[in-house]
């Protein structure tokens, strides 16, 4: 889809409606996945959100001053998860000299 939208073949917000109906919600919860999966699930997040930034920022106006808008709307998980955890948002940039860590990094890596 990454290359679709590179290429001007699907609409550029195609990738962010995707993962908010499709991928997102579906998730499964951490504790099912063993740690191999969770650090595929983990890389394979964190390519998709680096395109969804990508999209954004080359393709709205402003977007590469609120780069943190990109990830608007999108939720990891369902809106209440099945272990009682709440969902967690992506995060969002952090101040200058701190650490970035994802909640997507704790949700299914467990640290």
């Amino acid at each position: 889809m990454n290359r679709a939208v590179l290429g001007d073949q699907v609409p550029p917000d195609l990738l962010t409606r995707v993962l908010r109906t499709e991928v997102l919600p579906g998730l499964p919860a951490p504790e099912r996945l063993d740690p191999a999966e969770a650090r595929r699930q983990v890389v394979h997040l964190g390519l998709t959100g680096a395109s969804v930034a990508r999209h954004f920022q080359e393709r709205t106006p402003g977007g590469k001053s609120e780069p943190e808008r990109a990830f608007d709307g999108l939720v990891v998980g369902p809106s209440s998860c099945r272990s009682g955890r709440t969902s967690r948002r992506w995060p969002t940039v952090p101040a200058p000299g701190t650490a970035i860590v994802s909640p997507m990094r704790h949700w299914y890596a467990g640290t």
